[in-house]
């Protein structure tokens, strides 16, 4: 995972593995399956997926028990806050989910990304600017919403 190519290949990994997960959750969702029951559900598999790594490694338990005493109140409540984020959007994507489908959401999902991420790289990196890469961004944005819109 130390090489690009490891890196390249994590994101195709989690990229196909995203869009199954996507699929079968508006499978779930569209049988009437409460978006509330699909997050306790998955938290539980979160938490039982850990306390197994925790029982059966060591190391593990070692690292975690360390890592928590590092942890301050003010990370801890910033953790809190992102944490009760995310759990609002996925309740909220899951919504969208019954609603327009996984295609939809997937592909919105990565036009948006690219817009605000690229919107974000242009306003930190002040000093590589140029047009040509303002041109091709813009370019990119524009194939990006014809190909969502079509």
């Amino acid at each position: 995972m130390k090489t690009s190519h490891g890196l390249i290949g994590l994101l195709i990994i989690t990229t196909i593995v995203g869009w199954i997960i996507t699929k079968f959750d508006e499978k779930i969702l569209l049988s009437n399956v409460s978006t509330l029951s699909l997050l306790l559900f998955e938290s539980i598999t979160i938490l039982l997926v850990i306390a197994a790594i925790t029982l059966f490694s060591s190391t593990a338990r070692k690292e975690l028990q360390e890592s928590l005493l590092k942890v301050d109140i003010t990370t801890f409540s910033i953790l809190t806050i992102f944490s009760l984020v995310g759990v609002a959007m996925a309740y909220g994507s899951d919504i969208v989910l019954k609603h327009h489908g996984t295609s939809d959401v997937k592909i919105g999902k990565v036009v948006v990304g690219f817009i605000v991420t690229g919107l974000i790289y242009f306003l930190v990196e002040r000093h590589r600017f140029n047009t040509k890469k303002l041109l091709f961004f813009l370019a990119m944005i524009g194939f990006a919403i014809g190909f969502t819109l079509s």
